[in-house]
C-alpha cells in the first residue's frame, strides 16, 4: 500500500512528463548587498529571478540603492552584468564607478523610453541565454528600470494636446507587460528592478471599485496600477529620515528610513534606517553604529563609551577608526549590533509602533521609533 509521500513524487513525475519546463519547492537564490541590517529583513538579500520594487519620497536614496544592488551582484559573480534603463536620463558612467559598479559589465541606456521600449529591450537583452555561444555564462542578471513613473507609453507621447484620451493607458499596458517581463526573469535567473514614486490617493470616480491597499503605505498609492502592486516579489519603501552630520561622519549623506511592505522571504513592515554616503554608496558600519546610537547604546556628549566597554571614550568622529584598530572594542560594538537587531526583529510592540508611525508623517519620532531602546525595554517588560 503507497503513502502519502509517494504519491507526492509520482504526481511531480507525471507533471514534469506532461507540462513543460515545470520545477518543484526551488529555493530562491539571494544576492546580500553588503547592508547587513537591510539583508536581514529582505531575507538574505535581492532574490534571483524576481521583480523587486523601490518606490517612496523624492531624495530617500531610491536610485543609489539600486545601484549598490548591481555592485554587489557584481563582486559576488565574475560574470554578472547589469542592465540600467535611465528613463530620467539622469545616470551616467562616472556616477555607476563611483559605487563601484563594473561599466564594462553594465549596459547604460539613458534616453527617452517608453513602456513598449522597455519590454522590447529586455526581451532582446536576455535573449543571449538562448544562444549556445554563451551558454556557460549563465550567472544572475539585473535590470534596473528608473523610473517607471517617468516611462510613457508611445500613445501617451503622441496624445500631447490632448492627454484625456489616454487616461488610464499607460495602467492596461503595464498590466499586458508586467506579467509578460516576470516570467523572463523566472526563467533566465533576471532579477527586475524597478524604481517607482508614489502619489497621493485620489478618487475620481465615486463608484469605482477600492481594492485593498498594502499596508504601510498610508495615504500614499504605488504609480502603474495594481499589477505594481501585486506582482512584485518584495516592495521596498523608502523615505528620507535626516541629513547626514558631516562634521561627525566625514562624508555627506542621508539617513533613510527603509521597510518592506511586501515581501515574500521575510516578515514584512519591520522599520530599518541605512545610512547612505552620496560618493560611495551604502555603508554598513554607519548603519551599525545608528542602530546602536538608536537604541542608547552609546552614551555620553562630547567624550562618548559604549555601555558594555566604558572604559575606552572616543570622539564621535573617532569611533570608526577605534573599531577597525581595537579588536576588544570591535568585539563589543559588534555584540551591541547584535544584540539590539535581534531586539529589533523579535519585537512585535516595535513592529506595530513602526507601522503606526509610518502611516502618519505627522508622527513624532523623536518621542516613538527614535526611541528603540524604551520600545525594547517595554517589549522585555
Amino acid at each position: 500500500m503507497g503513502d502519502i509521500y509517494e504519491l507526492v513524487k509520482e504526481i511531480e513525475e507525471d507533471l514534469k512528463e506532461t507540462v513543460e519546463d515545470i520545477s518543484f519547492n526551488e529555493d530562491i537564490e539571494t544576492i546580500p548587498t553588503g547592508i547587513d541590517l537591510f539583508d536581514t529583513i529582505l531575507g538574505g538579500g535581492i532574490p534571483v529571478g524576481k521583480l523587486v520594487l523601490i518606490t517612496g519620497a523624492p531624495g530617500g536614496g531610491k536610485t543609489s540603492l539600486a545601484i549598490s544592488m548591481i555592485s554587489s551582484l557584481q563582486k559576488r559573480y565574475k560574470n554578472a552584468l547589469a542592465l540600467y534603463l535611465d528613463a530620467e536620463q539622469s545616470m551616467g558612467k562616472k556616477r555607476l564607478e563611483e559605487f563601484d559598479v563594473d561599466t564594462d559589465r553594465t549596459i547604460l541606456i539613458s534616453q527617452d523610453l517608453t513602456v513598449e521600449k522597455v519590454s522590447k529591450i529586455i526581451s532582446k537583452a536576455t535573449a543571449y541565454r538562448e544562444n549556445k555561444k554563451y551558454k556557460d555564462i549563465n550567472d544572475p542578471f539585473f535590470v534596473v528600470w528608473d523610473s517607471e513613473s517617468a516611462t510613457m507609453t508611445n500613445k501617451q507621447l503622441a496624445a500631447n494636446d490632448d492627454p484625456s484620451k489616454v487616461l488610464g493607458q499607460k495602467s492596461n499596458m503595464l498590466s499586458l507587460v508586467i506579467p509578460k517581463l516576470v516570467n523572463v526573469a523566472n526563467k533566465y535567473k533576471m532579477t527586475f528592478i524597478v524604481i517607482s514614486q508614489l502619489r497621493d490617493k485620489i478618487s475620481m470616480n465615486p463608484f469605482a471599485s477600492n481594492s485593498p491597499d498594502l499596508k504601510g503605505l498610508g495615504d500614499k498609492r504605488i504609480t502603474g496600477g495594481n499589477v505594481m502592486r501585486f506582482h512584485p516579489f518584495q516592495i521596498i519603501y523608502m523615505r528620507p529620515k535626516e541629513d547626514v552630520d558631516i562634521d561627525a561622519y566625514g562624508f555627506s549623506g542621508v539617513i533613510s528610513e527603509v521597510k518592506l511592505i511586501k515581501n515574500k522571504l521575510f516578515r514584512p513592515n519591520i522599520k530599518i534606517n541605512i545610512v547612505l554616503d552620496y560618493i560611495r554608496g551604502y555603508n554598513d558600519f554607519w548603519t551599525r553604529e545608528y542602530l546602536i546610537r538608536q537604541c542608547k547604546g552609546i552614551k555620553g556628549t562630547a567624550w562618548q563609551y559604549l555601555e558594555n566597554y566604558p572604559d575606552v571614550k572616543f570622539r564621535k568622529s573617532d569611533i570608526l577608526n577605534m573599531y577597525n584598530t581595537n579588536e576588544t572594542f570591535r568585539q563589543k560594538f559588534d555584540e551591541l549590533y547584535y544584540t539590539y537587531k535581534e531586539e529589533l526583529l523579535k519585537s512585535t510592540v516595535l513592529d506595530t509602533a513602526v507601522v503606526d508611525l509610518d502611516d502618519s508623517e505627522e508622527a513624532d519620532e523623536e518621542d516613538g521609533v527614535s526611541d528603540l531602546n524604551a520600545l525594547l525595554q517595554n517589549d522585555n517588560n
